[in-house]
């Protein structure tokens, strides 16, 4: 349910609702790198640098809207993306996004909303990854698939010390899809256009 924990912090953050929110998880040209999150941490660290960048991208926001609207920061209000002001003028993120400089390194510098003020946090949601793994959808790292994918397999062997006695590299060649098949050594595997002729060519 990470993912859907980290949509509640980032809809909180925004005052957006969390249906507006787009997560995109471990794409390395898109995210960060955290480096690892095991142990539980994704929270504790990805959550947290979430927490700051949304506080510092709303108060950028703000800013630009109290100077469209006349007003102070303070006295904005801010209901789904919607800025209003006590004069009953609004204006709304998408619009300020626009003119807003968003590309820019967060400075971790604008404080986080204090738990009184959470909507979302802590209240029990549909998890956002239930319904692909029970459809058959892309819910895995398995499920990824990139222009020009190869897929490899190794022959692992039933000891540590065994040794290799025999390969048919021609044999393993001619099969539907095979790329390559490498011996280095102990090692042994194959590379294949689909995962399932790297299977088939791992076990011949």
């Amino acid at each position: 349910g990470i993912l859907t924990a980290l949509e509640q912090i980032a809809a909180d953050e925004l005052d957006v609702a969390p249906k507006r929110i787009k997560l995109i998880s471990a794409d390395t040209a898109q995210t960060p790198d955290e480096g690892f999150t095991s142990g539980s941490q994704s929270i504790e660290y990805g959550g947290t640098a979430i927490r700051y960048a949304c506080a510092e991208t709303r108060d950028i926001l703000l800013r630009l809207a109290a100077e469209k609207l006349k007003t102070t920061t303070d006295k904005l209000t801010v209901e789904d993306g919607t800025i209003t002001a006590p004069s009953g003028k609004s204006v709304t993120y998408w619009k300020l996004s626009r003119e807003a400089q968003l590309h820019r390194e967060a400075s971790g510098g604008v404080a986080p909303k204090p738990p009184e003020q959470h909507k979302n946090i802590g209240k029990s949601k549909p998890r956002l990854d239930i319904p692909a793994k029970v459809t058959g959808g892309v819910a895995f790292v398995q499920d990824v698939r990139l222009p020009g994918m190869l897929f490899g397999r190794i022959s692992r062997p039933p000891s540590y010390r065994a040794e290799i006695i025999s390969f048919d590299e021609a044999r393993v060649r001619k099969l539907p899809g095979i790329i390559a098949a490498i011996r280095d050594g102990r090692f042994l595997g194959v590379v294949a256009e689909r995962e399932e002729q790297a299977i088939a060519g791992r076990d011949e």
